[in-house]
């Protein structure tokens, strides 16, 4: 894989420093301002450059004086672009083939991606003009675009052609023209040297290639367990913060987002023990929170680590209890996580002070300062149920009679765990639904919590702070998120790919997992089961997998259990036929954008993956007589987008592949199930 360096320095000795090293050069000639001298004695120090001149018909007689010096030089490339004259065209196209030169006819849209029809006629051009490499670039403004460009390297020989899309929306493309056999693409010295929107640099590009860690397991195991709902686990903590007493969290397990909320909750006062899977939580109460929030003469810092939950969880909750700015951030993935939809929610709740970072304003850090103003708060829940959440937690913190209506709610089994969650703390909301929108309220408070004195808690609204939240014990459910990993590797396997090389007559079982329950992804069982494979409930609960047909494609809105979706991609490459999967504007604010995660991950393998609407679309049979996946082109790593989904998705894609698969890191792991790689080296038998 060739890096080709994009240069554009207005003075020759600067291009000849950005040249040491570097595999390729285009020489930005009118970028640069140089005439035929300065174009020859920068050629002439390097074996491999490209010059390239975008012209108008006024600047041609330039451009060609320069193209011809370059020539003389030893220049090996040159890029004409579709719109130039046909004579010049022409002349140029005779004196770099006579020079020993090959040509590039490049097309620029520097605003918008045409459709894919339109991209195909215009490559199709570009080789009937004379191009010995087609060079077609776009402008994405969503990963959709993105994948329409990539898909040309589906009708024509990749080495013949550079297909990639420019801006923030297009920048996964470079990476992946690369790998779908690209013979270069460009890159620039440094962020501030980038010739295009959405260039990489060298190095950053160059670390994306290199280095993959091992993460093929060895096999699957014939049964499996897993740790219990992080979901649920970063709901319980909260709940118990503002339970004054010993709230005891059963089934608890460490990973890293339940170990950001634990913190929190130490960071708040409260007394956290933990013996093997029983949590111990000695709660402070609401009041004893607000205290310490508004006992600060400087901004205090809430610490949410990675996770996008927790932190929609406190959004509103510190709102509710402070009256001066509290900071609320966390590092890594999260940072680059696009919060706009809980700070407009904030601003519906009429938030005296919300302040986002980043692009925008809608990162963390966010800084917010109550209270919440609102009596009846309104916001729209197509986006996110986090936040919706974290709002439900609050309400009974808000004064008699306050609600919450979220309209056009989605992943309704996720509120409908929340409001589980408070029940079991003693705070019941009251729910009514119709219209498309859901109202909650809190059940009334008591004539103690609503007729404390000056000295009781208060909201800073002149009303009281209701202490209803109570110390419960709580049993927490194992995670169908993270069985639906292993739930997929057992359908696949017992549909008979690979030549039926992990069919067990025997069976997989899945063990420990409740159902009817509220969590979203347990939808799995009933899309595998809608696919064709054969899933029995044993006596015991557990649910084994036995042999079956190959899988039925796939027809899904996964809407509700977005998190599931690369799961389901995963499943889709091994069932035969063309599978749907509905639900991708869910994807865009996870850990990564998951959208492109999916489609550019999957395309490196040699998957059929494009995108139609909200939907992804995927041609199956991998390993059952249709096309077959490989290792990206030049044993490049997959990349984890430092995403635990990604990551676990892939690796289960990497059991059916002979290819032998690396990725960049599998750290990612930890935020949600730490174990995940050990479940596949404990030796098991049923």
């Amino acid at each position: 894989m060739i890096f080709c360096i994009s240069i554009s320095n207005r003075s020759t000795e600067g291009c000849l420093r950005q040249m040491e090293g570097a595999e390729m050069v285009e020489l930005r000639a009118d970028l640069a301002g140089f005439g035929p001298e300065q174009v020859a004695a920068v050629v002439a120090k390097h074996p491999n450059v490209m010059l390239t001149w975008h012209t108008t018909p006024e600047s041609e007689p330039t451009a060609e004086a320069a193209i011809e010096a370059a020539l003389v030089a030893g220049a090996r490339w040159v890029d004409v672009e579709i719109h130039a004259t046909e004579g010049y065209r022409k002349r140029i196209i005779e004196k770099a083939h006579r020079a020993g030169a090959k040509v590039i006819i490049s097309f620029h849209d520097y605003s918008a991606t045409p459709t894919a029809n339109q991209l195909v006629a215009t490559t199709e051009e570009c080789f009937a003009l004379g191009a010995d490499v087609a060079k077609v670039i776009t402008t994405a403004h969503s990963t959709a675009e993105g994948a329409n460009t990539l898909a040309l390297y589906d009708h024509f020989e990749p080495q013949r052609l550079i297909a990639f899309a420019m801006g923030a929306e297009g920048a996964f493309t470079r990476r992946l023209s690369l790998l779908l056999g690209a013979p270069w693409t460009y890159v620039a010295p440094s962020e501030e040297q980038a010739t295009a929107p959405g260039q990489l640099t060298a190095q950053r590009l160059g670390a994306m290639l290199r280095g993959g860690e091992e993460f093929t397991p060895a096999g699957l195991p014939h049964r499996v367990s897993v740790p219990a709902t992080k979901s649920a686990a970063q709901r319980a903590v909260v709940c118990a913060m503002l339970a004054e007493g010993e709230s005891v969290v059963e089934n608890f397990a460490v990973c890293g987002d339940s170990l950001a909320a634990l913190r929190v909750a130490e960071q708040m006062g409260c007394e956290v023990e933990q013996s093997g899977d029983t949590l111990h939580i000695k709660g402070v109460g609401a009041e004893a929170i607000r205290r310490k929030l508004n006992n600060h003469s400087d901004t205090p810092t809430v610490d949410t680590g990675e996770s996008g939950l927790l932190t929609r969880l406190l959004l509103p909750l510190v709102a509710a209890l402070s009256t001066v700015p509290v900071r609320i951030g966390g590092h890594g993935t999260l940072t680059r996580r696009n919060l706009g939809e809980s700070i407009e929610a904030l601003r519906r709740a009429k938030v005296a002070e919300i302040e986002g970072s980043g692009e925008g304003g809608l990162f963390v850090p966010i800084v917010v300062r109550g209270p919440i103003g609102a009596e009846h708060i309104v916001i729209d829940g197509s986006r996110s149920s986090q936040v919706a959440s974290g709002l439900m937690i609050t309400l009974p913190l808000l004064p008699n009679g306050a609600t919450l209506t979220i309209e056009n709610p989605t992943s309704l089994p996720y509120l409908h765990l929340t409001e589980q969650v408070m029940a079991a703390f003693g705070c019941p909301l009251v729910r009514t639904e119709g219209c498309g929108q859901i109202t909650y309220q809190a059940t009334a408070k008591g004539s103690d919590s609503s007729t404390k004195g000056s000295d009781g808690p208060t909201n800073g609204i002149d009303n009281p702070i209701s202490e209803d939240y109570s110390p419960t014990v709580i049993r927490l459910e194992a995670d169908w998120s993270s069985a639906a990993y292993f739930a997929a590797a057992f359908a696949v396997a017992q549909s008979g790919v690979a030549g039926g090389r992990w069919q067990r007559k025997e069976g997989y079982l899945l063990e420990g997992m409740a159902t009817h329950t509220a969590q979203a992804d347990e939808v799995i069982v009933e899309v595998l089961r809608h696919c064709g494979a054969h899933i029995v409930e044993e006596p015991s609960g557990a649910l084994r997998f036995m042999p079956s047909a190959p899988l039925r494609p796939l027809e899904v809105d996964a809407s509700n259990s977005p998190d599931l979706i690369p799961t389901l991609a995963v499943v889709a490459l091994f069932a035969e036929g063309t599978s749907r999967i509905g639900g991708l504007h869910r994807l865009a604010t996870k850990e990564s954008n998951r959208t492109e995660a999916v489609l550019g991950e999957l395309k490196a393998l040699g998957a059929k993956i494009d995108i139609e609407g909200d939907q992804f679309v995927i041609t199956g049979s991998c390993g059952t007589g249709g096309y077959t996946l490989h290792a990206p082109i030049g044993g490049a790593p997959l990349h984890s987008h430092a995403d635990h989904r990604m990551v676990m998705s892939l690796a289960i894609v990497s059991l059916f592949t002979e290819a032998h698969l690396t990725i960049d890191s599998t750290a990612a792991v930890g935020k949600s199930f730490p174990s995940f790689f050990s479940k596949f080296q404990t030796p098991d038998t049923i």
